[in-house]
């Protein structure tokens, strides 16, 4: 519910408060974001509706619910952090796991080095807790991106957006969907083109517009309590173009995020 929806909710309230006094004050209000209901309808579970109105809150009758935009992401280091590397590193085949550690939790998980990034902090991502959604907290993600640090090499990115594939699982892989490549998920962030004149040499992933990102036209639905994952999936050490079996190296220690972009929506206890 926005700001406007609570200017209606005041005026129906006002309009019954003069039809009857107090009335207004009797009227129990329920709210759901549209994809919540329309996704629960098509899974045949309850709806859930979230408690609006004075009446409702001071009776106890619900919660406070509070919907915002914002991002859910988490970012890891390429290659993983090993003492004593020295680069070009090879690119590991693997599983990197996304989304598996929470702020204040060791770096290391995540790839990083421990002397330079002791724990996860709000830059590398926003998980409350790990691998799962937490309690009075929901998600209706519409946008996801794979985006890399801004100084990245075009070689390096070049690496990254072949070497793998982005694989997303839900519930401990009970449900998983394989995305392929972050080419295909551009992240629309990024410096938008470099010059040797500067210094400067960066890539992006996609054009460095915000806008130009892939939208979800079946809203991503992340419930609190739900487990889930991010994989960046490694299936060799070798590029699929190179024309021999040697090992695709990178130039330097390069960061991926996954991010979502959507409805956040918090119950507030009162």
């Amino acid at each position: 519910m926005g700001a406007v929806d609570e200017i209606k909710q005041s005026v129906v309230m006002a309009f019954l408060d003069r039809c009857s006094p107090g009335l207004g004050d009797l009227v129990k209000v329920y709210a759901a974001p549209t994809e919540e209901i329309q996704d629960a309808a098509a899974r045949r579970k309850p709806i859930a509706l979230h408690a609006r109105g004075q009446a409702m809150l001071s009776s106890g009758g619900g919660a406070r619910a509070r919907l915002e935009e914002n991002y859910l992401f988490d970012t890891r280091r390429f290659p993983s952090f090993v003492t004593g590397e020295a680069f070009p590193v090879a690119l590991l085949p693997g599983e990197y796991l996304f989304f598996g550690s929470a702020v204040g939790q060791p770096s290391a998980n995540n790839g990083f080095n421990p002397a330079v990034v002791a724990v996860m902090s709000d830059v590398e991502t926003n998980m409350d807790v790990a691998s799962q959604i937490p309690q009075g907290k929901d998600y209706v993600l519409t946008q996801i991106g794979v985006s890399f640090n801004s100084d990245i090499s075009t070689a390096d990115l070049a690496l990254l957006l072949e070497m793998g594939a982005i694989r997303f699982e839900k519930q401990g892989g009970q449900f998983t969907l394989k995305h392929g490549g972050p080419k295909m998920w551009p992240s629309g962030m990024g410096i938008s083109g470099y010059s040797t004149a500067t210094t400067v040499t960066a890539a992006h992933n996609g054009i460095a517009d915000i806008r130009a990102v892939r939208r979800l036209a079946v809203p991503r639905v992340l419930r609190q309590k739900e487990t889930f994952a991010y994989k960046y999936v490694v299936p060799r050490a070798s590029r699929n173009t190179l024309g021999v079996a040697a090992a695709a190296t990178l130039s330097a220690g390069t960061i991926m995020s996954i991010w979502l972009w959507g409805g956040q929506q918090d119950a507030i206890p009162v």
